[in-house]
């Protein structure tokens, strides 16, 4: 068969997702997540989500992950929902399917760290003492001069 003929061996499996936007609220309120980044780990290292707790974010490449059988192999928790990162959420979605079938609940994260770094989480916050108005952004805070 010919991949003008559509050979299924090439289309991406139909997992469940997550959206950046989903994960970031997740984290932020301390709900129970899991993250398994699948890429390298150099390209983890030049940024991943740092949101969630240190216990809770694990590094395997994808073309290893995918030969694992045993649950237990992954250092995952069976019992908590997994996000799965990629850079761009195509591989990951592979990776979602995989550890599906081994009884997690695996999700990838739709658009992988390309839409992480896009996103944005919107906070309230109370502006100190003598200001109307306060902007943050990251670990930046910028005060609002025309407020």
């Amino acid at each position: 068969m010919s991949r003008s003929e559509g050979d299924p061996s090439l289309l991406l499996p139909n997992a469940p997702e997550f959206s950046a936007q989903e994960v970031a609220r997740i984290l932020d309120a301390g709900d129970p997540l899991q993250i398994m980044d699948v890429r390298a780990p150099e390209r983890v290292a030049r940024g991943r989500i740092d949101l969630v707790p240190p216990g809770r974010f694990h590094n395997i490449r994808g073309s290893e992950l995918i030969h694992y059988k045993d649950p237990a192999d992954t250092g995952l928790d069976l019992a908590l929902p997994t996000a799965l990162i990629c850079g761009r959420g195509q591989d990951s979605k592979i990776l979602a399917a995989h550890l599906g079938r081994l009884g997690f609940d695996a999700r990838s994260l739709n658009g992988g760290m390309a839409a992480w770094m896009r996103i944005t989480l919107h906070r309230a916050l109370d502006p100190p003492q003598g200001l109307d108005h306060l902007i943050q952004f990251d670990d930046e805070i910028f005060v609002d001069p025309l407020a």
